[in-house]
């Protein structure tokens, strides 16, 4: 085979995973759903949604604008509890 057609075969298997755990998730949803959890029904639904689209963003060879903005909001945090929490003391 031709070095494209392996990479349509990886891709073709990406987007079958990626439909399985589409499928499962939306059906935990469903039941969730019937069996009157609405919370449970939204969460599942929104994992389902994430599975279909998601990409490897935590991987050292993806750059992604995710990774800085969840840092920069870690940072955040830690400054205001510097500032604004009393420390703890032994």
């Amino acid at each position: 085979m031709l070095d494209h057609e392996n990479q349509d075969v990886e891709l073709s298997e990406a987007i079958g995973i990626r439909l399985r755990r589409g499928r499962s998730w939306l059906s935990k949803a469903r039941k969730a759903g019937a069996a009157g959890d609405p919370d449970s029904h939204f969460i599942f639904s929104w994992i389902a949604f994430n599975a279909l689209y998601g990409k490897a963003r935590y991987r050292e060879d993806v750059v992604s604008e995710e990774i800085a903005d969840f840092k920069g909001f870690l940072g955040a945090v830690e400054k205001a509890s510097r500032e604004h929490l009393a420390p703890i003391r032994k």
